[in-house]
């Protein structure tokens, strides 16, 4: 009986595990995820065939995201699918009761048939995702200006990651923080070393084709704006080559009692990310 009771605790778990509300929120850089619904569209059509694109959008990130989603298929001169767009919204994902919960959305598109062929071709469907997401995450900092004392309780240099960073899932997050005190003839000033990282797949873009770049600010409780290095009126450029940066941040505090403050990293960008298929299109002769 005890055999039994015990393979009936590990069923559970496994099915548990293994279900789709039993995954919990991802700890790194995670975004909107497209997939293709089930032959939509088939893997092989024929001529003059119409077929529909469904698409499946699933928001893994602690964002609430809103954007425009875009299909179109590379193969041109035959008709065929053109493209076509429609706007979505996503909830951001949210733990509750120790379940991740995510926000997700069904959409479809339809394409008349390709015509005019000479013979079998291929073409692949893109779909393309254009969102924004908005988020503010950070550390709680312990603050005081004599250095030296209470290195155990507030270090003067510290190294701030995983739960501490009380860090944010989004497509561009903050992976870690490298907290500096340094004292001065009137004050402390304090230096946060921040490293940003954004998510394999996609790309960060800009609303205006303007350089891809991320809206930055960061602040201390009511101390105000730090400075950061690369970072010009809130404007931090990114490359598309780049899938880490690291900005030197600082802020002079003058006198101060021991605190505990919190560091206000607050990001707002556009991400592209996009999903493909390729199907063969038979010629009808």
């Amino acid at each position: 009986m005890k055999k039994v009771l015990i393979l009936l605790i590990f069923l559970v778990l496994f099915v548990y595990g293994c279900s789709p509300g039993g995954r919990g929120l991802a700890t790194g850089p995670e975004g909107l995820d497209i997939t293709f619904l089930d032959l939509q569209p088939p893997g092989e059509v024929r001529e003059d065939q119409q077929f529909n694109i469904g698409l499946n959008l699933i928001n893994n990130a602690e964002c609430d995201i809103s954007g425009e989603i875009c299909v179109k298929g590379t193969l041109t001169g035959f008709e065929g699918l053109t493209e076509d767009c429609k706007p979505f919204n996503l909830a951001k994902a949210e733990e509750k009761n120790n379940v991740a919960d995510f926000d997700s959305d069904q959409l479809y598109f339809t394409s008349i048939g390709y015509s005019g062929l000479t013979r079998d071709l291929s073409t692949t469907v893109i779909a393309e995702a254009n969102y924004n997401c908005h988020v503010v995450m950070g550390p709680q900092l312990c603050i005081k200006s004599v250095l030296g004392e209470d290195e155990q309780e507030c270090p003067s240099t510290e190294t701030i990651s995983w739960n501490r960073l009380n860090s944010k899932v989004a497509p561009v997050t903050v992976t870690k923080v490298v907290k500096t005190l340094s004292p001065e003839s009137s004050g402390v000033r304090l230096d946060a070393t921040i490293t940003l990282k954004k998510m394999r797949a996609g790309e960060i873009v800009s609303e205006f084709d303007e350089g891809d770049y991320v809206n930055i600010d960061v602040s201390l409780g009511g101390y105000g704006i730090l400075d950061c290095d690369d970072v010009e009126s809130n404007v931090l450029e990114w490359d598309d080559d780049d899938t880490e940066k690291v900005i030197n941040c600082n802020i002079f505090l003058g006198q101060v009692d021991y605190l505990e403050i919190p560091l206000d990293i607050d990001l707002d960008y556009n991400y592209l990310t996009k999903q493909t298929k390729q199907i063969n299109i038979e010629n009808r002769e």
